[in-house]
């Protein structure tokens, strides 16, 4: 996911498709109510149930004010509250991410939670976002064995805790359980 992607419809896609290879995922979802839409509702392949949404909130960022970020903040909290068609209440993150990317100025209270220029899961601002009841989709550099090849990955964390990581497919029901208030 490139920091140049030109609308957020673009970016949406581009998450759809990233994110399509490991979950089922929907785009333009409506709240029960009928009065909210999130852009995008992804559930893991391993969840038959569906019982573990995951709302995506998009935004393009060229330039954005504090009152900008602000509005977008409240807008994803506002949609954790909130039941689903077909979800019920799911786990709500933001893409891009807001750690070491809208808030750079983040990197100064939490210099130990970087890693290859990118923050880990545990940094700051996302434990900073969870009071909100909101996460974010990270992307990282993993490097692949045994060619070291160096691949962009993403992940989805919550209040620090990693729920999904793409380089190993595998969705953590347990922090999902622990950390998202539904």
């Amino acid at each position: 996911m490139s920091e140049l992607v030109q609308t957020e419809k673009v970016l949406q896609e581009l998450i759809f498709n990233k994110l399509s290879h490991c979950f089922h995922v929907e785009s333009e979802v409506w709240s029960s109510c009928r009065s909210r839409r999130i852009d995008l509702v992804a559930v893991h392949k391993s969840d038959v149930a569906f019982g573990y949404g995951i709302g995506i909130e998009v935004k393009k960022f060229d330039s954005k004010t504090g009152a900008d970020i602000a509005k977008w903040l409240q807008q994803a909290a506002d949609y954790s509250k909130l039941v689903w068609n077909t979800y019920g209440r799911i786990m709500v993150i933001v893409a891009p991410q807001m750690s070491g990317y809208v808030f750079e100025e983040g990197q100064l209270t939490d210099k130990g939670h970087i890693k290859d220029g990118r923050p880990t899961p545990h940094h700051n601002f996302s434990t900073f976002l969870g009071q909100f009841n909101i996460g974010e989709l990270q992307t990282y550099t993993h490097t692949s064995y045994p060619d070291y090849r160096q691949h962009k990955r993403v992940r989805i964390v919550f209040k620090g805790s990693p729920i999904w990581d793409e380089t190993y497919d595998v969705f953590n029901y347990d922090a999902y359980n622990r950390v998202c208030k539904r």
